[in-house]
């Protein structure tokens, strides 16, 4: 991922902290991690990776809401910088960040549970990714995680247009679950969210037009045309939004 991509710009984060709200870079922010984080059968004292982890969202609740330990790992700077300041402010300790490529960066291979958020589209060595997601996996831990995927092999020239412009690296969803099981992984499952992606995203795109928050002309503008697009998208086929879950087998 190239780490002064104008997508990631300081700028472009502040956009979407507005929107997603406060710590949370990716769609439906603390409502949806919410809900995806329920029913993944956590506990106090289990230990957590999150890969792409932002401004520390996800990692912040998951902390305060399960008792768990958090690494976040992101490959942007300015996002481990920021995420960092604020768990001191915050006063979380059961949390820590990393600078540093999934694929290349040393971590512990024991955690519970693998999590992700809209993160692993912008990697394109998918089994290498899963290899070592499987690999820093306890036996009997968990993969989760969501992603755009796509929904046809080839998409209109708008949408490949749209994926080539942010170096998205989008699969179709058995492509998908094929490429997490041949990484080890068992008990795989793929569930396509799509319809719950395109709700939120109007919410979103209805909040952008209308809500006091703290965006000039231009970025509201510039947002809102991005998230129609992505709805259209959705709509149309080209793109869907999933959550894959797979687990590492036990040892006997």
């Amino acid at each position: 991922m190239d780490t002064n991509t104008p997508q990631y710009s300081p700028q472009s984060i502040a956009r979407y902290e507005c929107i997603f709200g406060r710590d949370f870079v990716s769609t439906g922010g603390l409502n949806t991690t919410k809900s995806l984080t329920a029913a993944l059968g956590l506990r106090p004292g289990m230990r957590v990776l999150d890969v792409g982890c932002g401004l520390g969202g996800s990692v912040f609740h998951l902390a305060q809401a399960y008792g768990v330990e958090v690494l976040g790992i992101d490959v942007l700077p300015q996002m481990i910088d920021e995420a960092a300041r604020r768990s001191r402010a915050y006063g979380i300790s059961a949390v820590e960040f990393v600078l540093g490529d999934i694929l290349q960066v040393d971590l512990p291979t024991s955690f519970d549970l693998v999590y992700s958020r809209d993160a692993f589209l912008h990697i394109a060595q998918k089994p290498a990714l899963f290899a070592r997601l499987f690999a820093c996996l306890r036996p009997g831990g968990i993969l989760f995680f969501t992603d755009y995927a796509r929904g046809h092999a080839q998409g209109s020239r708008a949408f490949e247009h749209y994926r080539a412009a942010n170096s998205y690296d989008l699969h179709e969803l058995d492509k998908y679950a094929t490429l997490v099981r041949a990484a080890g992984f068992a008990e795989v499952g793929v569930t396509d969210r799509t319809e719950g992606f395109i709700a939120v995203l109007r919410q979103e795109m209805q909040a952008i037009q209308t809500a006091d928050i703290p965006l000039d002309e231009a970025d509201r503008r510039y947002l809102v045309e991005r998230w129609f697009h992505k709805v259209e998208y959705c709509q149309e086929g080209d793109m869907r939004w999933c959550s894959i879950r797979g687990s590492r087998r036990p040892t006997c």
